[in-house]
């Protein structure tokens, strides 16, 4: 995880949380005043993560699942969700964000190049996979070349 908040750094994010070292749920509302962030992006896939996310969002923000997780089902605090009026929203491959993140790309906003950390050639797919899948050798995007 520690190589991942490095990046995160490296890429020119201004705040980076540990959740090993701290709680992220009381780290956003510390530095939000306690009012929570605007939108929350899960991506992580973690099964506490959609509820660790609507605890740390305002009232009326947006929690967007935009990860994957093991088992469909996860916990939500629904009283939390329905009195604070928070809005969720499933993401994947949604054509306007994509639209968006080839712009961000091809401004240079994003460098996309430096998220990618292991190529392979078309041959060693499986190989390719198993990097990706079992996280090895601190992998974060990983490209396979035809």
């Amino acid at each position: 995880r520690g190589s991942k908040l490095e990046k995160a750094r490296e890429l020119g994010a201004d705040i980076c949380i540990d959740f090993e070292k701290e709680d992220p749920v009381q780290r956003v509302l510390e530095l939000t005043g306690g009012v929570g962030a605007d939108e929350v992006m899960e991506c992580s896939g973690a099964m506490d993560s959609p509820m660790k996310a609507c605890k740390m969002v305002r009232k009326t923000g947006t929690v967007a699942i935009i990860a994957t997780y093991h088992d469909n089902e996860v916990m939500i605090p629904a009283n939390t969700v329905n009195f604070n009026e928070i809005r969720i929203v499933g993401s994947k491959a949604n054509p306007n964000v994509s639209e968006q993140v080839l712009h961000f790309l091809s401004t240079g906003a994003i460098q996309g190049e430096k998220l990618i950390t292991h190529t392979f050639p078309l041959e060693e797919y499986e190989k390719a996979v198993d990097v990706f899948e079992n996280k090895k050798d601190g992998s974060l995007k990983v490209v396979i070349h035809p």
